[in-house]
């Protein structure tokens, strides 16, 4: 049996959304799921990565967002969190963008939908915000 995927601190609360998608992809083979940030003054390339080793899988997400204009960090939208999410649970089973990894994402990101609909979240562009 694998060990549990572990959650960084300020990812735990996307445990729910993940687990939620376990029949669609292999949740049990993801090591960890963690949060990161680029440094100040250096352009974000990506929202986040998935990183093979063997047959597990890393998931790394950005959170927050260096904005020159507030001169802070500045957490990334739920929605473009959840959307990072569901693409790079995508790729633990199509590595390539194609077709079928967007179906499968885009089925990801209808359960995602559901959980925070039965939450009463409809409101998807509120910013997460780091604890200082």
């Amino acid at each position: 049996m694998a060990k549990p995927t572990y959650y960084s601190k300020r990812m735990l609360w996307v445990k729910p959304f993940v687990d939620s998608v376990s029949d669609l992809v292999p949740v049990d083979r993801i090591m960890r799921i963690r949060d990161y940030r680029v440094k100040k003054g250096l352009d974000s390339l990506s929202y986040g990565s998935r990183l093979t080793y063997g047959n597990r899988y890393s998931i790394n997400i950005e959170l927050d967002v260096w904005k020159k204009s507030h001169k802070s960090y500045v957490g990334e939208t739920y929605q473009i969190i959840l959307d990072t999410v569901a693409h790079e649970l995508a790729h633990t089973i199509h590595s390539e963008h194609t077709p079928k990894h967007y179906q499968l994402q885009a089925r990801i990101l209808l359960r995602f939908s559901r959980i925070l609909k039965d939450n009463g979240i409809l409101d998807h562009s509120i910013r997460w915000r780091r604890k200082k």
